[in-house]
This record gives structure tokens, sequence and C-alpha cells, in this order.
């Protein structure tokens, strides 16, 4: 039997009926899945070469105001079996699902909303329609998608039992 904490409850669905941050509506908790939270264009690339190295590019452009412009870089190196992986966004997150032909994205990233004022976590995903046998060599693969941001309610969660 889950048991819900009359608080913390009280807590989410006060923090999710509030104005909607883009439109200043007012909403139900249902609104936390609202395409209106704005969206990512994806432009996302993967290859690997004979020596083993393999790579990963993506670029995510969020549509918030204002725009924010997110590049990721991943390698793995065969000789130290290390993989690195950075984004020049600290608060921007990615995990591509590797099962083939799957190959769902998500993203998350912390961005401000009404005027800079707020701090709101995001999420999304979509499949990613790889499109293969690009480069030099046929070995890299290309993607681009659009990705409906809603708000990441783990996330939310997690803030919230953090201000209990």
């Amino acid at each position: 039997m889950h048991q819900h904490h009359p608080i913390l409850s009280l807590g989410l669905l006060a923090a999710t009926a509030s104005a909607h941050p883009l439109t200043g509506t007012k909403g139900s908790p249902r609104d936390t899945a609202d395409p209106q939270y704005g969206y990512w264009d994806l432009a996302y690339s993967r290859g690997n070469a004979v020596s083993g190295y393999r790579w990963e590019n993506l670029s995510a452009t969020y549509s918030g105001i204002p725009e924010v412009v997110v590049t990721c870089k991943q390698l793995y190196d065969p000789s130290s079996g290390e993989t690195t992986k950075s984004c020049d966004e600290p608060g921007f997150w990615y995990e591509v699902d590797p099962e083939w032909p799957e190959n769902v994205i998500t993203v998350r990233q912390t961005v401000r909303l009404d005027g800079g004022g707020r701090a709101v976590a995001i999420t999304g995903k979509t499949q990613l329609g790889l499109e293969c046998g690009k480069g030099a060599a046929g070995r890299a693969c290309e993607a681009s998608a659009r990705v409906e941001a809603a708000i990441d309610s783990e996330a939310t969660l997690e803030r919230s039992l953090l201000d209990y």
C-alpha cells in the first residue's frame, strides 16, 4: 500500500497548479505534461572507426526565451577503455538507449522560466530516426528530432523531499 505524505502532496499540488510559466494561465496537475514548456530541436550523430574509437555528438536548442543552445560530445577510447562525455551547459543531461532500432533519446535540462526568476527541471524523450552509412567510411549515423518538454516530476519530487 502506497502512502502519501499530506504536506508533500499538498506542496506538489500547489506547485503544479500555479500559473503556467509561458502562458500565465492557471492549470491543473496534469499540466506537468504540457508541451507548452517548450521543446528541444536536436541534431545527433554517432559513429565508430575501425580502430575501435566511438564518438557521439549532440546539439540541442531549447525553444525558451532566451533560446539555449547546448553542445555535447562523447568519445570512447579503446586503448584506455574509458568513455568521456561532456556538455557545455552544466544543467543539461541526455542519454540514448542503444537498443536497435528503438534509439530513444531522453533529454533533461534546468531552464529559467518567468523571465529568469524561477529554475525548473524539464525533460522529454523521443525515438531517433537514425540514418546510417554517413561519413567518408560510411560508419556514422545522423538524426534530427524535436523533443517536447514537460516538467521533470522526478527532479521536482527530489527537490520537494529535500526542502521538507
